[in-house]
């Protein structure tokens, strides 16, 4: 019996070991300096550490064209702490502008406020399908002066296979 358990204990502690821990989302700070600090910091606790999120679009009125997506971080409750908002802004080159303030998505450029994080959008090359997306921090272009940080690339998404499915 003592061996048994003693076994039963070491696959527990090891398919503990497997399973990563969930981040507990009521630590995300309120604070919309702190919140910007937290979404572009990687997670807490390494790879190891899964932030639980969801989705919500609103489609509907004023957002019917150009539907507004806001994640959020998702508490044990059935509520959630809001994370990012993003939007896409129609332009000649339409983009997904992405922010922690939520009204920041709807400003020009020149008036977003320090909680803009940057944007998405379709790789020049891709311009005809977009399968390949680019995602910028929040600087500036190359040939604006009035930017001090020039505009960095952070990553890039890459839709391959069968319709809707991706991979980064």
């Amino acid at each position: 019996l003592a061996r048994r358990d003693a076994a039963a204990a070491r696959a527990t502690a090891g398919a503990a070991a497997k399973t990563p821990a969930v981040f507990d989302g009521r630590a995300i700070p309120f604070v919309l300096r702190r919140l910007h600090a937290f979404v572009t910091a990687p997670a807490p606790g390494g790879g190891a550490t899964v932030v639980r999120c969801f989705i919500e679009r609103t489609r509907s009125g004023a957002h019917a064209l150009f539907p507004l997506y806001k994640l959020y971080a998702d508490h044990e409750d059935g509520t959630g702490r809001l994370l990012l908002a993003a939007r896409k802004v129609p332009a000649a080159s339409p983009y997904y502008a992405i922010s922690t303030a939520a009204s920041d998505v709807y400003k020009a450029r020149a008036k977003r406020s320090r909680h803009y994080l940057g944007k998405l959008r379709a790789a020049p090359a891709a311009a005809a399908a977009p399968r390949e997306y680019v995602l910028y921090d929040a600087g500036g272009r190359a040939d604006d002066a009035r930017r001090r940080a020039l505009r960095r690339e952070l990553a890039a998404v890459v839709f391959g296979g069968p319709a809707r499915r991706f991979e980064v």
